[in-house]
């Protein structure tokens, strides 16, 4: 007897999927078979599973792939209340299929029934958010994709919650790292970014900026020079169980994604340009004593030099309120503001 064959097309990927195909009947006995993956594909495999309206027993079932592969496999019994399942051994790619089912029936009949359909296994989609790159005063987040992206939905809201952006963006299958950027509205409360493929999978990212700022201290070094005094020291443990004390204070999934800014100042003694370049070295110096003494999260540092002064003074004027170190803890690099006037932060090595 001919063999009746059903036509479904079904993507395995990082999305749960379930498709339900035309029943194949012959004699009565009808076969139905739904196609479904819940994990993504890294683990586990796509399944077919076949469903009986009667009782098939020494049941066996062949994959024919269009390459060329066989699979085989065998089932006591199926039918109602107890199905079959197959897990297909296929590799990433789209194949199309040729699939056969025997079996006899609980009066001795023979049952021979085909299908045909296509299975597409693919990567899933990898979302690399680049953290230490964001800039939301800029309208700005930088991505790392894993495979073509179509389009990103963005949603960007204030710190009450009211939505100020709304729109998708389209990358045109673009992928490697891509700019999500925008308008930017004033202050960011948070932002909702749906990365989509073509081929049905997405990715949701939500970023909620933290920033805590953790008390300046005046830091003592030798006059110029990078050596932290003494002084300093004491000043840094302080600074360390302070930080210590704000990180146990972040919700447990926002708690890696924590960093350390330093940011480092002077007073206004001698050159400028030796200035800023003296702050540099004491806002590395600070991180690097930081990184040595149990703070093990990233750490980043900058330094503005005489630039921005705590107390305005002459030129040549040791200010000891001027050498001065801010530091703040955040999940991505801290606004701009009078303190904070560019956002060129290195990270510590």
């Amino acid at each position: 007897m001919p063999r009746r064959f059903a036509r479904l097309l079904v993507l395995f990927a990082a999305t749960s999927l379930v498709a339900i195909a035309p029943a194949a009947a012959q004699s009565g006995v009808q076969v139905e078979y739904h196609l479904s993956h819940e994990r993504p594909i890294d683990k586990g495999k796509p399944t077919v599973t076949f469903s009986s309206n009667q009782t098939l027993r020494d049941v066996e079932i062949t994959f024919a792939r269009a390459d060329g592969h066989r699979q085989e496999e065998t089932f006591e019994r199926i039918g109602p209340g107890r199905s079959a399942t197959v897990t297909v051994d296929q590799p990433v790619g789209r194949f199309t299929y040729e699939v056969t089912l025997r079996g006899t029936t609980s009066g001795g009949g023979e049952v021979n029934l085909g299908f045909e359909f296509q299975i597409a296994v693919v990567h899933g989609l990898e979302v690399q958010v680049l953290r230490d790159q964001i800039d939301f005063d800029a309208g700005l987040i930088p991505i790392e994709v894993n495979k073509p992206v179509d389009t990103v939905d963005l949603e960007v809201f204030d710190r009450d919650g009211n939505q100020t952006t709304g729109e998708t963006i389209g990358f045109g299958g673009a992928q490697g790292r891509l700019q999500v950027r925008w308008e930017s509205q004033g202050s960011v409360g948070g932002v909702r970014m749906t990365i989509k493929d073509g081929e049905g999978q997405h990715s949701e990212q939500i970023l909620r900026p933290i920033w805590i700022d953790v008390p300046a201290q005046i830091i003592n070094f030798e006059t110029g020079s990078a050596e932290i005094e003494a002084d300093g020291i004491r000043k840094l443990e302080q600074t360390r169980q302070t930080i210590k004390d704000s990180l146990k204070d972040v919700d447990d999934d926002q708690r890696t994604q924590m960093r350390l800014y330093v940011a480092g100042y002077t007073d206004t003694v001698g050159p400028a340009s030796r200035n800023l370049t003296l702050s540099q070295s004491r806002a590395r110096a600070i991180g690097a004593w930081f990184r040595a003494n149990d703070v093990d999260i990233p750490i980043f540092y900058q330094g503005f030099g005489q630039e921005v002064l705590a107390v305005e003074t002459p030129d040549n004027t040791a200010e000891e309120k001027n050498r001065r170190a801010l530091f703040i803890l955040g999940n991505t690099p801290p606004r701009q503001s009078d303190d904070l006037p560019r956002s060129d932060w290195t990270r510590l090595d």
